[in-house]
């Protein structure tokens, strides 16, 4: 699902002028994505250049769960690498 951040949009109109299918509108300078003739072809993503566009997956939460899991051994093996580094060089 595509949504449009109200708080980055400025209403330049890109996104609704690139849409192949008509489903972006500006109304009181925001975009709007109408979700239902949304095909999701990720064209107003591209367009955007605020970055106002954003492109939401569901996950389900055994999914987030291995995904904070993933992220979480990076950040200690990041954090390992650094203090490696500070004891080489001291």
């Amino acid at each position: 699902m595509l949504q449009v951040r109200k708080e980055l949009c400025v209403g330049c109109g890109l996104c609704a002028k690139n849409c192949t299918v008509g489903a972006i509108s500006v109304i009181a300078r925001k975009a709007r994505i109408n979700q239902a003739r949304c095909n999701h072809c990720g064209i107003c993503l591209d367009v955007c250049p605020r970055d106002a566009i954003l492109e939401f997956v569901p996950a389900s939460t055994s999914e987030l769960i291995t995904s904070v899991g993933l992220l979480k051994q990076k950040a200690d093996d990041i954090l390992e690498r650094i203090e490696r580094i500070r004891l080489q060089n001291s």
